[in-house]
């Protein structure tokens, strides 16, 4: 009786364990496709709203919010750049040599923000504007 009792709780576990599908469902906890439907998985994909799908000119807060910082570093870096001519005017060999310093900065962080620029329709307008 217990041999029979173990033969049978054998073939009742591999009966089982070859029947995943059965316990798994459609997805399993991974989102792995176990049923091998494909449709499925395609489907979920082709659902998906993608970033690339906005219309031009629509811009999230986020953007928004980006373009208003890169706006802000290229108008310091102007007035930087501004100053820094008012101070090599200046009669004072020193703060002439300090304007220097400060142009050089001023328009080396201009150069940087025009070649790192994000947004290319901000970019010819500020171009623009430093010509």
């Amino acid at each position: 009786m217990n041999v029979r009792a173990v033969a049978l709780g054998l073939v009742a576990s591999i009966t089982v364990g070859l029947n995943l599908n059965a316990f798994a469902g459609a997805n399993d906890f991974f989102g792995s496709n176990v049923g091998g439907n494909t449709e499925s998985a395609q489907g979920s994909a082709a659902l998906a709203p993608t970033a690339t799908n906005a219309p031009p000119g629509d811009y999230t807060g986020d953007e928004k919010r980006m373009q208003k910082k890169f706006k802000a570093n290229v108008k310091a870096a102007r007035d930087l750049v501004a100053k820094a001519q008012k101070m090599i005017k200046n009669e004072d060999k020193k703060i002439a040599t300090k304007g220097k310093i400060l142009k050089e900065i001023g328009e080396k962080r201009l150069n940087e923000l025009n070649a790192n620029n994000p947004f290319p329709e901000i970019a010819g307008r500020e171009n623009k504007k430093v010509q």
